[in-house]
């Protein structure tokens, strides 16, 4: 009675107010749907119009009836709290409001309970269709009249539920749902079609145009199509790419290029490589290169060393091995010239001895041709002195010719000894023994 009452009293005395302006018959249209959706059984929308038209033009009585739609809709929490905001407008109908207010309560406190829990918890929970209002989040009792029911279960990035429950009266039951996460869409569009799609390196999930769903973040979509090349790209999908708004992904394939392998063993470690001036990694490498067939520039870079370049031929379908060392080998040339150095050295102190030799040995000549010295302890020293500095002169002079002739070799072997080139002097040089000593041979050409 209290219900046809309002509505009627709304009519009578709001709908004149309302029409003062332009948002008051905004607020009078709103009203009328929400009054015509009420008598329809359309709950949540008669809710929605109430809501509209007190917001534009607010009356006590508006709260009168949203509490009446809370009512009817079962939801006797929500219908008491509106009741209560109504009676502190102090209107004439006070006590009338709060026999029904007790009422209410009283009714409520007999209904059977629910306890409504979900995994992940925080689930809107909405009773009798998925538009109504929520009455809160999980975890959550509800009171409900003993009869059958639909709880509406919603969270964000999670894929809605609905539960059918049946309430006895003064019985309590629990009822756990778990949600399952959306898993966002992908579609995957290719230039040609009918390439595999991989997804995280899987098995293949079809050809395209695909459409599936995957697993949320970033991922790794591989394409591939026999003659074209193979693609990859990263994405990143989330629960906003829906089967309705998926994430599209357009790849235009390239027809492939004859390619070969590229097995490098590179030394020492650490060392930094480069393939046509395109940086692929430090040493030592674990995956063989796929190069295209043809010349490529393979450079190494190790710490204290100079830059190593070299070129490598890749043949189509096939594999090639290197091993470059950088900074790690014996250089020849190096080591060439340091033993001519310390030839030359032993060569020079061998003539030195020699020629004091020669002149200890006028020494021995001048002792010997005077009676007063020769056969004298004199003549003996300078004897011994003779053949110790003519031994100490062989000793020296020949092993350092050998060692700076083999010092020659080395330097001349390595990659360091001078070659003749447009434009650029050509020189060699070399040590030869002669008799009573060694010479020093050299050629140079212009």
């Amino acid at each position: 009675m209290i219900r046809s009452l309002m509505l009627g009293v709304t009519v009578l005395t709001a709908l004149p107010a309302l029409a003062q302006d332009a948002p008051r018959e905004k607020a009078k249209a709103f009203f009328i749907e929400g009054r015509t959706r009420y008598a329809a059984g359309d709950f949540a929308e008669a809710l929605e119009a109430f809501r509209q038209a007190n917001a534009l033009a607010p009356h006590p009585l508006m709260l009168f009836n949203i509490a009446q739609v809370f009512e009817a809709m079962d939801d006797l929490p929500a219908a008491i709290e509106q009741y209560q905001k109504y009676l502190a407008t102090q209107p004439k109908d006070a006590a009338a409001v709060e026999g029904k207010i007790g009422a209410l309560q009283a009714t409520l406190d007999g209904w059977p309970a629910v306890a409504v829990e979900t995994m992940p918890p925080g689930a809107a929970v909405r009773v009798g269709a998925a538009k109504n209002p929520s009455r809160g989040t999980t975890p959550m009792t509800l009171r409900l009249p003993p009869r059958a029911h639909t709880l509406f279960l919603s969270l964000a990035g999670h894929e809605g539920a609905q539960r059918p429950i049946q309430l006895q009266a003064g019985a309590r039951s629990t009822l756990t749902v778990a949600l399952v996460p959306i898993r966002p869409f992908l579609r995957v569009v290719t230039t040609p079609p009918g390439a595999r799609v991989r997804i995280d390196g899987g098995e293949p999930a079809g050809p395209t145009p695909l459409a599936r769903a995957a697993d949320g973040g970033k991922r790794t979509v591989r394409v591939e199509l026999e003659g074209f090349e193979p693609v990859e790209r990263q994405v990143t999908l989330s629960p906003t790419h829906t089967r309705a708004a998926p994430y599209v992904l357009e790849i235009a394939l390239e027809k492939a290029v004859p390619r070969g392998s590229l097995e490098l063993s590179v030394s020492p470690a650490g060392s930094e490589v480069f393939v046509d001036g395109r940086a692929v990694g430090r040493a030592p490498l674990t995956a063989p290169l796929r190069l295209t067939a043809g010349l490529h520039e393979v450079e190494v870079r190790a710490p204290g060393a100079d830059p190593y370049t070299e070129m490598v031929a890749i043949e189509a379908d096939s594999t090639v091995r290197t091993e470059i060392e950088v900074g790690g080998g014996v250089d020849l040339g190096t080591v060439g010239i340091i033993t001519m150095g310390v030839g030359g050295l032993a060569m020079a102190g061998g003539v030195v001895a020699g020629v004091l030799a020669l002149g200890a040995s006028g020494d021995l000549d001048d002792c010997r041709a005077d009676a007063q010295c020769n056969a004298t302890a004199e003549d003996a020293a300078l004897a011994d002195d003779v053949r110790s500095r003519a031994f100490l002169s062989d000793a020296l002079l020949w092993p350092g010719l050998a060692v700076a002739a083999g010092g020659a070799v080395l330097y001349i072997l390595s990659s360091d000894a001078p070659t003749e080139v447009e434009g650029q002097a050509e020189q060699a040089w070399f040590v030869a023994p002669l008799e009573g000593g060694a010479a020093a041979v050299g050629r140079f050409r212009f």
